[in-house]
């Protein structure tokens, strides 16, 4: 049916569900606690965009908090308030230096 249905994944139904790699610009500040971006489509799109995880980029060996939140709109000037803005995956990662861990499953999905 073109459209990865709620009981579908990449591995049952890979013609419905692509997975996608989009890189967010490194930070300048290696010491930096997290990131923030604004996720857009520029083209025109016959199908919506779910997020439905993210990988992060641990910076040493260990298990460490990650918290993802999510609005609706731009991020710009809504870096430090903290209204509008929803948590929707808080829970410990293993995380290796360098390399690519995986969050899991976000406590529900991001639609574009």
């Amino acid at each position: 049916n073109s459209m990865c249905d709620a009981e579908e994944t990449y591995d049952t139904c890979p013609s419905d569900c692509t997975v996608r790699t989009f890189r967010t610009k490194p930070e300048t500040n290696s010491n930096s606690r997290g990131q923030m971006f604004t996720i857009g489509v520029d083209i025109p799109i016959t199908s919506e965009v779910r997020i439905t995880s993210f990988d992060v980029l641990g910076k040493q060996d260990g298990t460490e908090k990650c918290l993802v939140y999510t609005r609706t709109g731009d991020l710009t000037g809504h870096e430090t308030d903290r209204s509008g803005w929803e948590l929707i995956f808080d829970n410990f990662v293993d995380m290796k230096q360098n390399a690519r861990s995986y969050l899991g499953t976000l406590n529900r999905e991001v639609v574009i």
